[in-house]
């Protein structure tokens, strides 16, 4: 039980920012493409529904959602999802096909 516990923490943890003070609390940089396609994530949408949402290859995608885990530091779509959800910010969890 105590692993599941850890684990859970692990999701709990902010992703920090390169470079930012311990008191930084500024959002890790996403484009608009990356919101997008992260709010879908939240939806619980695989790659193939998000290209055909938003009008792009599941290989683009794909690129995507690594850039996504690599700029939130996180190691899975899970905890990227996680993490969108626990923001706060729902005007930046809006996905629209044109980008606004």
């Amino acid at each position: 039980m105590s692993a599941i516990a850890g684990s859970h923490d692990l999701v709990r943890q902010p992703p920090r920012m390169a470079g930012g003070d311990a008191g930084d609390d500024r959002q890790p940089p996403l484009s608009k493409r990356q919101w997008q396609v992260l709010s879908l994530m939240t939806n619980g949408m695989t790659n193939v529904e998000i290209a055909r949402q938003l009008g792009l290859s599941p290989n683009t995608v794909k690129i995507h959602v690594s850039g996504i885990l690599a700029r939130l530091g996180l190691p899975s779509r899970t905890q990227a999802v996680h993490w969108a959800l626990t923001q706060g910010r729902p005007e930046k969890l809006v996905a629209s096909p044109d980008g606004r």
